[in-house]
């Protein structure tokens, strides 16, 4: 076929512009078109082979999340890790996952594995307090807030550097074990640092309590009174501390007039009942 006639048989087909232009440059721009089309379904297909792969993988992902939970509720933990160690290839940023994982390696007794995916989760730049969060989820959804602890001992001396974060974690992981010789140690140590926080001021005097240190909590109390006057748990603990050395001592009437000035602000904080009667029978006491 020659050229005129292709150019012929095209002609009515062409947009108008292409129509006022030169045989050649007709074809030309045809030409163009034609790519321009092909380059357009090009793209689709790349766009469309790209969604096709990204839920497959979803979908995949979802499924070893699926089968990893099973395994670890029917305690089947070495099927459990292999899972887990396959979502980690998927999505090495994934915290919660490095959390399960490391439980795992941990009741497996994998104390090297547990610290090699710290150093993994840290090579992705995962931040790691998810990652201790995650940890202490699992652990403890578990029933094993034992491996929460162990993990994190072990990884001070595996990471020196985290040593003063993970004593801030120990520290309140002990007080809600009610540990009182850990307590006293933690906090002490998070106390050289800070050591008007109010927090951990706290949980030293409560540590105090539960060995038996009454007088030393006391102290603590009276410090945390210096920095923070108006805390309210703070006041009704050393009001209730000096209303019942009252009660043991009537001769002593300092111990009268410290109980009625610390329950006295409490009440001026939050009114109860039970402040109330107590600074009634204060008053009581002092005729």
């Amino acid at each position: 076929m020659q050229i005129s006639d292709l150019v012929t048989r095209v002609h009515y087909f062409l947009p108008t512009e292409m129509r006022m232009q030169p045989a050649k440059g007709a074809i030309f721009a045809l030409k163009r078109r034609l790519n321009l089309l092909e380059m357009k379904k090009s793209v689709m297909t790349l766009v469309v082979m790209f969604m096709v792969m990204t839920l497959t993988s979803a979908s995949d992902y979802a499924s070893l999340q699926l089968k990893a939970s099973r395994f670890i509720d029917q305690k089947e933990w070495a099927s459990a890790a292999a899972m887990l160690d396959l979502m980690l290839e998927d999505n090495p940023a994934d915290a919660s996952v490095y959390g399960r994982a490391i439980v795992v390696a941990d009741i497996r007794e994998d104390s090297v594995g547990a610290l090699r995916l710290v150093d993994r989760a840290m090579e992705f730049h995962v931040p790691f307090d998810s990652v201790f969060s995650s940890v202490k989820k699992e652990s403890f959804r578990l029933g094993r807030s034992d491996l929460y602890e162990r993990f994190l001992l072990s990884v001070t001396v595996h990471q020196p550097w985290l040593s003063r974060a993970i004593d801030g974690y120990l520290t309140d992981y002990y007080a809600f074990r009610r540990n009182g010789p850990e307590m006293i140690k933690y906090s002490s140590r998070m106390l050289k640092g800070l050591p008007d926080n109010v927090g951990f001021l706290k949980i030293l005097a409560q540590g105090y309590l539960l060995t038996g240190q009454t007088r030393d909590a006391v102290d603590t109390y009276r410090h945390i009174n210096a920095v923070a006057p108006d805390d309210y748990e703070t006041l009704l603990y050393l009001g209730n501390y000096y209303f019942d050395q009252s009660s043991q001592n009537r001769s002593v009437k300092e111990y009268r007039a410290l109980a009625a000035t610390y329950l006295s602000r409490a009440a001026a904080i939050r009114q109860t009942p039970y402040v109330g009667r107590k600074l009634r029978e204060l008053e009581k006491k002092s005729f």
